[in-house]
């Protein structure tokens, strides 16, 4: 079967489109993970700050200051990079969106995401639901 010169541009055509997004979704990676970054450390320092204070011991506040790492690393973090990544898993921006800015505080207390953080992250899942619709001409 032989491929025709239309459909060869069609292809070349596909591929540059697709190679545009990758690198659209690659520019957001950076303030995507700086915010998901900088609010974990704000949230460790704020617990660190209460733990400090009651006078917890040192394997106490090993223990409270891991289980929002790894939180924020498994369920924000690595789903915002799968949402940002060559083949854009949607349900990672959204899992982000929902797991840092609005159960983190419900689970760990107050004092990591500002709302700068919570802009840069919802925006990004909007960005990247909104380009993962197909877009459709109407020919009337």
């Amino acid at each position: 079967m032989s491929v025709t010169y239309g459909e060869q541009m069609l292809a070349r055509a596909e591929t540059r489109r697709r190679g545009r997004a990758v690198r659209k979704r690659l520019v957001l990676l950076i303030p995507g993970v700086s915010a998901v970054l900088w609010s974990t450390a704000d949230l460790i320092a704020a617990r660190h700050a209460r733990l400090d204070a009651a006078g917890a011991g040192v394997i106490r506040m090993f223990i409270d200051h891991i289980q929002p790492l790894v939180w924020s690393v498994a369920f924000v973090l690595l789903p915002l990079i799968a949402a940002l990544g060559r083949q854009a898993l949607v349900a990672g921006a959204g899992l982000a969106l929902l797991a840092g800015p609005v159960m983190t505080p419900a689970l760990f207390g107050a004092g990591g995401w500002k709302p700068w953080q919570i802009a840069a992250v919802g925006g990004i899942t909007v960005l990247v639901v909104g380009a993962a619709f197909e877009r459709v001409r109407n020919d009337y």
